[in-house]
């Protein structure tokens, strides 16, 4: 079960790391790159909020998506 359990948590925590990359990406990119990084955004965003969702019905702790300062919202609001 260990190996599932750190698999998960590894799983969350690189996407976590894209999406603050994808951060400084948009910060940093001209105007025509701007629609294609807020839909990588869009994706990992669909994506760790439903692993968050579905982990709490299971009863599933993943500590990344526990942490208080964790704002996945703020990420779809990135110009």
């Amino acid at each position: 079960m260990s190996n599932y359990k750190n698999y998960l948590e590894d799983l969350v925590s690189i996407q976590i790391k894209k999406l603050k990359d994808l951060e400084n990406d948009i910060s940093n990119c001209n105007e025509q790159d701007k629609d294609y990084l807020k839909g990588q955004i869009m994706a990992y965003y669909d994506t760790l909020t439903i692993m968050k969702s579905q982990a709490e019905l299971f009863d599933i702790i993943i500590p990344p998506l526990k942490e208080d300062r964790l704002d996945l919202e703020r990420y779809l609001t990135l110009k």
